[in-house]
């Protein structure tokens, strides 16, 4: 784009066009010296000041209940302790580049993989730390690192950094609203996150007790077999003598029959716990599928399961991927008169069932899950009845952790949306209402 289709308003600079008013400048004009982190032993007494280690921060979060202390001088709390509003960056690593902002007053020193930034009075510590999270901000982060994927940044590279400074008045604006959908961003990840330990809790429950409410659990007589307590007049059965037929999908040069469209194949990277995730599919065509592939066509209601990668992990084909092909995976096709395809892959996919499939792994580089592992495994073999209420309750589960994990998807969108916008100022802080 040449000068003469700058918009109003708006200038070209090293970082793209910005508004008119905002700075751009290297971030050392508004940052007080940046301090490498303390080299420190951590230990476990709840004497002396919090050891923020680079592993303590996960996805911006910071554990401080797991934060050890660690010894020091009172020149070490000086020169390495956090205050308020310090931004701490890591410097190598896999997580090179990422940021946590300390809010609180927590008597605490900072590691030696981390980089402390703080900010003058110029410059908001929020909207910095949001910028930290731009493509702009990671654009320069690996150009630092020289392409390289384990490459370190330091503080010089810091420094150097080519950052834009709206008024601060802008600043506020821009943190409040993006504070406001991070914070709703929590709050869905925390639903999420109990829906799914929610459904462990319950797999738990109605393999070991059956479809029976938790309170009336102590009811149920149990016997203990050797996968685990289950109810007395349930049967052990492998898998093998459970089903029609225990197959594998395509496995020798798969890619040679890909085409650009025709019928889907699934792979591993398809399958997740009782779904299939439809995004990067590859294709056959109808002529091989129908002919010198005919062998691994799926029919409705069979169970695949994840050979490498996530050995275990098993779904059910629906209705539409009738005559669909697979890749690489274990197929079972379950004698309905005694195993529903859908109780058998909510067991795969229990504790139980992840134990039994991990104890018969083969291979010594990449792991894999074979047929005869398959055939072997030991299923609970509850009544039909019984099969139907056990998948319809964790159906349920499931479709309220899918409705969570929408809202948590479209909350992040609008998180990463509002954050492309705002910080480079095409959508204006100074023009929104900040929802409560």
């Amino acid at each position: 784009m040449s000068n003469d289709d700058v918009l109003d308003g708006f200038k070209m600079t090293d970082i793209g066009f910005l508004p008119n008013e905002w700075e751009v400048t290297q971030l050392e004009r508004f940052i007080e010296s940046p301090q490498y982190g303390y080299t420190a032993r951590a230990v476990e007494s709840t004497e002396g000041p919090r050891y923020l280690r680079i592993t303590d921060i996960q996805n911006g979060i910071v554990e401080w209940t797991k934060v050890p202390s660690c010894e020091c001088d009172a020149s070490a709390r000086e020169k390495y302790g956090l205050q308020d509003g310090d931004i701490v960056v890591a410097r190598i690593g896999a997580t090179t580049g990422k940021s946590f902002i300390f809010r609180g007053s927590v008597d605490t020193l900072f590691a030696s993989y981390l980089i402390r930034i703080r900010t003058k009075e110029s410059l908001l510590p929020e909207f910095l730390h949001y910028f930290f999270d731009t493509r702009v901000y990671w654009n320069q982060i690996q150009k630092s690192k020289g392409g390289r994927l384990k490459g370190g940044i330091s503080i010089p590279s810091l420094r150097n950094l080519v950052v834009p400074i709206p008024p601060l008045r802008e600043q506020k604006r821009i943190a409040t609203v993006l504070n406001s959908v991070q914070e709703s961003k929590k709050r869905t990840d925390v639903v999420v996150n109990a829906a799914k330990e929610l459904k462990k809790t319950l797999m738990k429950h109605l393999f070991t007790y059956g479809p029976v409410r938790m309170k009336d659990a102590t009811n149920v007589e149990l016997k203990e077999t050797s996968i685990g307590q289950m109810p007395k007049h349930w049967k052990v059965i492998p898998c093998g003598e459970l089903c029609e037929e225990v197959t594998v999908g395509i496995v020798v040069r798969p890619s040679s029959y890909y085409v650009v469209s025709g019928v889907p194949a699934l792979r591993s990277l398809n399958v997740k716990e009782d779904s299939l995730d439809m995004s990067e599919l590859v294709f056959v065509s109808e002529k091989d599928n129908s002919t010198r592939l005919a062998k691994s066509r799926l029919r409705k209601g069979d169970v695949l399961i994840v050979r490498t990668g996530y050995p275990g992990t098993s779904c059910v084909v629906p209705e539409d991927l009738e005559e669909a092909n697979c890749i690489d995976l274990v197929v079972v096709r379950t004698r309905k008169e005694v195993l529903q395809s859908s109780f058998l892959s909510r067991y795969l996919n229990s504790q139980s069932g992840r134990r039994q499939v991990l104890a018969n792994l083969t291979g010594m580089a990449q792991k894999h899950l074979n047929i005869g592992a398959v055939r072997r495994t030991l299923v609970p073999i509850p009544p039909l009845s019984e099969q139907i209420r056990i998948v319809e309750w964790l159906s349920v589960v499931d479709s309220a952790k899918k409705s969570a994990q929408v809202r948590a998807n479209t909350a992040d969108t609008l998180r990463r949306t509002l954050l492309d916008n705002l910080m480079t100022g095409r959508l204006r802080a100074n023009n929104l209402e900040v929802p409560t």
